[in-house]
């Protein structure tokens, strides 16, 4: 293969063609000359007009080519039986497959779409040249830990201590590793049988599977701000929730990111209360998806606007109903109430906001 060329891995469906290019043109703006980026774009139906977009959202740059690989593999089985299915698709289980649906690949360059870059990602896929199956970002920050205590809050602690180390929003995946030691079939037999109880299901997977044979990456290639703002505010960045991180590797992922990911049902392209959300249109801005989010953005505000003010009353007495049942629950129902509290938060703040 060659050595020049970065294979980069996007799952996604029709509904996320507008973010993925907003990634996609992102990413090539902060791309090394030196190299050429191959976009794998694995789907289950994504139109031609959206692919040729995509296609066309690039041509600027060189030093790209995009492949679109249709997936006969459907996961709609499994994925009708998730108990919290949330903005998840069945295309995050593509992932699982990458060693036998990318022969010709011995490492690959994996990444969400509800992400931006601001940094080139090339360095990355020079780890991982021996055994380990994953460069991944360690999860850290307290708000992160918070919430995934009250997730998994009754499961068994060993079981939690093996599913809960590392996300994969952005990593590098050994293939030729993976191949060697039959990866791809430990993992699909994990979420199979493991399959009602997931609540971030191809992660859980990786972390189960791979979590004594990863290698760890700087955070910057996985900035999340929802985790990481509320603990600079708060001073609370130590080693019990950074781990392998100093402050100083904290404080520099959150001012030069290389990624940002929206790591949450709060998207840009759907809120404005979104945490980075200037930069997530700035990105926007330089992409041919531009007229096409504005076309669509003030019937979508509009409808969200009247539907709030409409419903401020009664969206006030659920806030603090939720509120209430999240300090009596415990486990899943916690998380859901927790959940649907500051869903209906940022409804009550925007009204508000109007009548001030």
């Amino acid at each position: 293969m060659n050595s020049s060329l970065i294979p980069i891995i996007l799952t996604f469906d029709e509904n996320y063609v507008l973010p993925a290019g907003v990634a996609m043109h992102s990413l090539m703006q902060c791309a090394n000359p030196n190299y050429i980026y191959e976009f794998n774009i694995i789907h289950h139906g994504i139109s031609e007009a959206k692919q040729n977009l995509l296609i066309e959202n690039l041509k600027s740059f060189k030093n790209q080519n995009v492949k679109f690989i249709y997936c006969t593999q459907s996961f709609e089985n499994i994925f009708n039986q998730l108990k919290n299915p949330s903005h998840f698709s069945q295309e995050m289980f593509y992932k699982l497959i990458l060693p036998s649906l990318l022969p010709q690949y011995d490492k690959v360059i994996v990444s969400d779409v509800d992400v931006i870059f601001k940094g080139d990602i090339s360095s990355v896929y020079h780890e991982c040249n021996g055994n380990e199956y994953l460069a991944v970002v360690k999860h850290y920050s307290k708000t992160l830990q918070d919430c995934l205590k009250i997730t998994y809050s009754n499961f068994d602690k060993d079981y939690v201590q093996k599913i809960n180390n590392f996300g994969v929003g952005f990593c590098l995946l050994n293939l030729k590793a993976m191949r060697e030691n039959n990866i791809e079939n430990k993992l699909i037999d994990f979420i199979e049988k493991n399959i009602e109880n997931l609540r971030y299901p191809e992660q859980e997977a990786f972390n189960y599977i791979c979590h004594e044979n990863v290698k760890y990456i700087n955070l910057k290639y996985m900035m999340v701000p929802m985790w990481i703002r509320p603990d600079i505010s708060n001073h609370e960045i130590n080693p019990q929730y950074y781990s392998l991180y100093s402050e100083e590797d904290v404080l520099s992922a959150f001012l030069h990111p290389v990624q940002i990911h929206y790591a949450s049902w709060l998207k840009p392209w759907n809120s404005f209360q979104c945490d980075h959300f200037a930069d997530w249109i700035e990105a926007l801005s330089r992409t041919i998806f531009l007229q096409e989010y504005l076309s669509n953005l003030q019937n979508i505000q509009q409808k969200k606007l009247y539907q709030s003010i409409k419903n401020y009353n009664k969206n006030r007495i659920n806030y603090f109903r939720y509120r209430l049942f999240a300090k009596l629950c415990s486990g899943k129902k916690q998380e859901h109430y927790l959940n649907k509290s500051l869903e209906l938060e940022h409804e009550i703040q925007l009204v508000k906001s109007l009548k001030d």
